[in-house]
This record gives C-alpha cells, sequence and structure tokens, in this order.
C-alpha cells in the first residue's frame, strides 16, 4: 500500500463529501492509474500527488514502444503535460484516438490540448508564455464535476503558451479574459485542465484530483459495461 500523503486540512474537507476513505487510512480506491509522459519534468509531481489516492500508478513516456500497452493496463488514464504541440507528442494523439471513450481520462495542460483538438477545437498562441505564472479562476459551471464542493475564487498554476478554443459546449471554467481552463466530456469519461493541479501554485490541486479519482471510479465502470 502507498504510504499516505500528508493532505492540507482544506483538501481533506474537500474529500469529505465524495464518500471515499480518509487518506489517513490509505489509498482512497482501488484503481490503477495509467500515466503517459509527455516528457514533462512535472509528470512525477503528478504521479507523487496521485499514488495515496489509488493503490497503483505507472508512469510511460510517450515514446517508449511499449506505450500503448502500457496505457491498455491501466483502469483510468492521464494524459501529462508537455512540450510542444499535441501531434508532435509522441503516442498522444494516437492514444487518444483510442481511448477516449473506453477508459476515463484526465488531460492535463498539453492533454488537456489533446482532448480539445480530438473534440474538434483548436489551439491558439495564448499571449506571452505563462510559465509558473498564478492566476485566478473564479467560477465554475455548477455542474462541474471536476470542482465539486470546490471553493472559489481558486488559484491555479500555469505553465503554457497554447490553449484551446472551439469547445465551448465543454468548458467549465475560463480565466476572466476567457481562456478555457477546463473541459469536461462526461458522457465518454473525458476531463481536462489548462493549469497543473499538482503544482505548488494550485493548492487546492489534491482536492480536484481527488473528484477526479471519484468520478473516474465510476466512469470506469460505466464505460467497462459499453464493452
Amino acid at each position: 500500500m502507498t504510504t499516505p500523503h500528508a493532505f492540507p486540512t482544506a483538501t481533506l474537507r474537500a474529500l469529505e463529501p465524495l464518500g471515499l476513505p480518509h487518506p489517513s487510512r490509505g489509498y482512497l480506491c482501488a484503481m490503477h492509474v495509467a500515466i503517459l509522459d509527455n516528457l514533462d519534468s512535472f509528470t512525477f509531481n503528478l504521479a507523487h500527488r496521485l499514488e495515496p489516492m489509488v493503490d497503483r500508478v505507472t508512469v510511460v513516456r510517450n515514446d517508449d514502444a511499449h506505450a500503448m500497452d502500457i496505457l491498455e493496463s491501466g483502469d483510468v488514464l492521464i494524459f501529462s503535460p508537455g512540450p510542444g504541440l499535441p501531434p508532435d507528442a509522441g503516442c498522444l494523439m494516437e492514444a487518444v484516438q483510442r481511448f477516449v471513450g473506453r477508459k476515463p481520462i484526465l488531460g492535463v495542460c498539453l492533454g488537456m490540448q489533446a482532448l480539445g483538438l480530438h473534440a474538434g477545437g483548436t489551439l491558439y498562441h495564448a499571449g506571452p508564455p505563462q510559465h509558473g505564472v498564478a492566476r485566478t479562476i473564479d467560477q465554475a459551471l455548477v455542474h462541474s464535476h471536476l470542482f465539486a464542493n470546490m471553493s472559489f475564487p481558486m488559484e491555479v498554476g500555469l505553465y503554457h503558451s497554447w490553449a484551446v478554443e472551439g469547445i465551448d459546449e465543454a468548458v467549465t471554467a475560463r480565466l476572466s479574459h476567457g481562456v478555457a481552463m477546463a473541459a469536461e466530456w462526461p458522457e465518454i469519461g473525458a476531463y481536462a485542465v489548462q493549469f497543473h493541479p499538482e503544482s505548488i501554485l494550485t493548492p487546492a490541486g489534491d482536492a480536484l484530483l481527488a473528484n477526479w479519482v471519484a468520478r473516474a471510479r465510476e466512469d470506469a465502470a460505466r464505460l467497462a459495461g459499453r464493452a
């Protein structure tokens, strides 16, 4: 079993409504999370945040010859941040094409952009690079699963130059000047954030990840029933 992570008090309060075991008693649910590493230094921080929440986390690079097989073994998937654009990120777009609608997915930063492209959106250069910049999300849509039971305004850490547009129906949170910060496609079990929940600049990141874990557990059972 993974050693319990020292969750902040505010995060523990956010976890209570989810009906999951308290992290001090071990992981939150028995689930294998496979993370596609898009060659980003934050990927293992993301894995570290998730380790107390599930019983297994596997990380595989997007240039690994066995990446697709390893992703297939996961109950749920995360597409990590990374440099560049999604079509240039190894097997990322192949993984999106294969697993969207089959397995629950969380896309982070570059991962959100990949899911946005798959959903028919386009990428645009979002002004000066936002690398290690804190910004505020004033509110999320009330039906959001990712932001359930969370408090606003919410500080988030940004590390991007590009953003996705043209997916308005899926967007559940934006910055004040309109840049999409989160998108959700609950019917196919796909969720995404442009910011980094694993960053110290996102104080409520653990709570958001726990929201996703809780939702992904439900989605995994539902999507498996379709197979």
